[in-house]
């Protein structure tokens, strides 16, 4: 388990350290980071497959056929930014089904150290704010007041910045 070989490099430093041998604490370092660093790969495919699984359930459940595709780029964000786009997302996702009847929605996140830009774009029909309303102010709330959203010839932008 990665926890328990994390406790053995541990001890190796401490015994090292306690030796007054810091010149063999490198290769207990070094595997250190090394495990540490597989650890987050896999945390973020799965943060991955966990978001396109979320996004996979919604249209099932819509019942309906639509696709959804993303893409994400730069920099990684904080764990409550990140809660807060998911949430946007998926709230923007449901009113494109439910109001516009998009059959494909593209979403774009380009993460930066100041928070992720959020872009989503789908060919349902125009739904303004009828109906979706509360929708709209959930948005609102979630992106800070920065969530738009324009019509483009035959194309519903949405776009927010979430810091």
């Amino acid at each position: 388990s990665p926890t328990f070989a994390l406790s053995l490099a541990e001890s190796d430093l401490r015994q090292f350290l306690e030796l007054d041998r810091p010149g063999e604490c490198q290769g207990a370092i070094e595997f250190a980071n090394s495990l540490t660093a597989e650890i987050k790969d896999i945390r973020q495919s799965m943060d991955l497959f966990s978001i396109e699984s979320e996004f996979e359930r919604i249209v099932s459940t819509w019942g309906q056929e639509a696709n959804i595709l993303w893409t994400v780029v730069g920099a990684g964000s904080s764990e409550l930014v990140a809660r807060r786009a998911i949430a946007a997302i998926e709230i923007s996702i449901l009113k494109s089904l439910r109001y516009g009847q998009a059959s494909l929605i593209s979403i774009d996140l380009v993460g930066s150290p100041s928070g992720v830009q959020v872009t989503m774009t789908d060919n349902g029909q125009p739904y303004g704010t009828a109906g979706a309303a509360i929708g709209t102010e959930i948005l609102t709330e979630l992106t800070g007041g920065t969530y738009r959203v324009k019509r483009a010839g035959a194309l519903t932008i949405a776009n927010a910045t979430l810091s």
